[in-house]
């Protein structure tokens, strides 16, 4: 019996996976480039064909043994995850190890597939291709026909898409990842398609007369790059003063400029848009000051940054739509980001923990949360684990997650004007609303200037024309019309 059982093992489970996980594996870059399907489309569609096709092949040698072999493998990979998620506490990359061990002939999809950290997938790759096994031997011994005794088959496949779904959803890698950079080449957490200087329709601000300042030929174009929420306002500076280019940018998406998004008005956000500007890839960058890092950066290459307000913009507070407290004072909320005030209660709340979240160190709000706490000590972030292939087990900066006593913080624009949370409220800060006009007036405590930074050493003309454009009135109703304060 155990003879028979191993035969049907090797047969039906070890070779077809390994074949198809490893033809996939070095099928799969050629084929998604010539095509445009992304690798790990194709490597699971491959090994779905891949094992059908074999299974039809040897279909003479398909019994109830090997439908039996299938539904147990289904069940134990299901007891394998539920004991992996009480362990490692719903760690995606952790599970992805455990099934890696369970699913070992699909080693070379399991390499392709954590190389490019997509253990998720693999996850529910493995299940699938069980499930489907199961599904696939039952048909081809018992018939393609409904019949009661593949309910329990069903039954199965509904948990195992249930809690799968359940798990991943509560993972920490998926609750804690913030918005998961998904557009403008992974720079961007927000869809910017109406905003690119070749958008049609677009939601770009246009001067209802032609700029003062007007420029023309490409080599004369500053090369602009700045942080996420200011890339709809610098956009519009250039769709207004560069001459065309709307046509010009669109020879620049692909190839070269793919990663910037564009030849002249690029976007690579604050945690690569200074080390651009420092390295003289880009002449302007639009957004919050530098980090200590980056200003370290600078000096080690005999740099030095200048910066000019263009923009005023409220750093704010947020939690989730049904938390009473409405207002915060500024002293409270150091004392909550030192860990000296931990539950609503004492700010006039419910009894309740507060999860205060912070930023990845490399953004702009995280830089503008340390200069707003001063010499008062951040407490340490909560975190996450995630593994990556290159450097192994590394801690992440857990990112909002909507859930009950969570306090977060960004800055205004990004808020209200790109949408980036979902029922959420801004707090008060000392009682004042951080509306366009408190902002503009200074009434609202935490206000923040938009900078533009250039290099000092940079003697290109047109920049200085165009920072000087940008604080003439034309450009400071195109700062006002993209939703920030004008400083002017």
């Amino acid at each position: 019996m155990m003879k028979k059982y191993v035969n049907l093992y090797t047969r039906f489970f070890i070779v077809p996976l390994m074949t198809s996980a490893l033809l996939g594996f070095m099928s799969g870059m050629p084929v998604g480039s010539i095509f445009n399907i992304d690798f790990t489309v194709w490597l699971i569609c491959f090994m779905i064909a891949s094992d059908t096709f074999l299974y039809v092949l040897l279909r003479k040698f398909v019994n109830a043994d090997l439908f039996r072999m299938n539904y147990m493998l289904l069940l134990a990979l299901i007891a394998v995850t539920l004991i992996a998620m009480l362990v490692t506490g719903g760690s995606v990359y952790k599970l992805y190890s455990v099934l890696g061990v369970f699913m070992f002939p699909a080693l070379p999809a399991m390499f392709a597939m954590g190389l490019m950290g997509q253990y998720a997938e693999f996850c529910a790759l493995a299940a699938g291709l069980l499930l489907w096994n199961a599904l696939l031997s039952y048909g081809l011994v018992y018939g393609f026909r409904p019949d009661k005794k593949i309910i329990p088959l069903a039954l199965t496949a509904v948990i195992v898409i249930a809690a799968g779904t359940v798990f991943f959803l509560n993972s920490p890698e998926y609750k804690y990842k913030g918005h998961s950079f998904r557009y403008m080449n992974h720079f961007s957490s927000t869809d910017f398609s109406d905003y690119m200087p070749y958008s049609n329709p677009s939601k770009l601000y246009l001067l209802d007369h032609p700029a003062s300042l007007i420029i023309e030929k490409e080599e004369d174009m500053p090369v602009l790059d700045g942080a996420e929420a200011c890339y709809p306002m610098y956009s519009s500076f250039a769709k207004n003063v560069y001459q065309n280019i709307g046509e010009i940018e669109k020879k620049y998406i692909k190839g070269d400029y793919e990663f910037t998004n564009g030849r002249y008005v690029s976007f690579t956000n604050s945690s690569q848009g200074y080390y651009r500007l420092i390295r003289g890839d880009a002449d302007m960058f639009f957004g919050a000051r530098p980090s200590e890092e980056q200003k370290y950066y600078a000096e080690s290459e005999n740099k030095k940054i200048v910066l000019t307000p263009i923009a005023k913009e409220g750093f704010v507070f947020f939690t989730e739509a049904d938390n009473p407290v409405e207002s915060l004072t500024v002293q409270q909320v150091k004392d909550i980001y030192s860990g000296k005030i931990r539950n609503w209660k004492e700010v006039g709340g419910k009894d309740q923990e507060i999860v205060a979240f912070q930023r990845p160190e490399s953004s702009g709000s995280q830089v503008m949360m340390e200069y707003f706490m001063g010499d008062t000590p951040l407490q340490t972030p909560k975190t996450y684990e995630v593994f990556d292939s290159m450097t192994g087990v590394i801690q992440m900066v857990a990112e909002y997650n909507n859930e009950k006593g969570a306090l977060g913080y960004t800055f205004r624009y990004f808020l209200e004007g790109l949408h980036q949370e979902e029922n959420v409220k801004m707090l008060k800060i000392d009682g004042i609303e951080a509306s366009v006009e408190n902002i503009r007036s200074g009434a609202y405590p935490l206000t923040a200037e938009v900078e533009c930074a250039v290099l000092e050493s940079n003697d290109k003309p047109n920049v200085k024309a165009l920072l000087d454009w940008i604080l003439s009135e034309e450009g400071q109703k195109i700062v006002e019309m993209s939703g920030y304060a004008p400083v002017n």
